[in-house]
């Protein structure tokens, strides 16, 4: 085996790409950009629950009835408001 060069002053160095190392960064990638998507998608759904439960226990009563099957589904609320 021969010995390694010694790297000098204004020495260009080639360093070839990593295949594993672009796997593990877009893996990376994409396991942060699921987590925000998560992240936000659950924010949304949260700031909408808890808007719904808000605005009805603010007001007084209220009663929820939700019918239907399958992907046809029918909800109605009904406020009940005491002064």
């Amino acid at each position: 085996k021969e010995p390694d060069l010694a790297v000098h002053d204004r020495d260009i160095l080639y360093v070839p790409n990593s295949e594993a190392k672009n796997l593990w960064n877009k893996t990376l990638e994409s396991a942060i950009q699921s987590a925000v998507g998560v992240s936000i998608y659950a924010g949304l759904v949260f700031s909408q629950w808890h808007s719904t439960k808000s605005t009805s226990t603010a007001n007084g009563s209220s009663s929820t009835k939700t019918t239907g099957t399958g992907t046809s589904t029918t909800t109605t609320t009904t406020t009940t408001t005491t002064n």
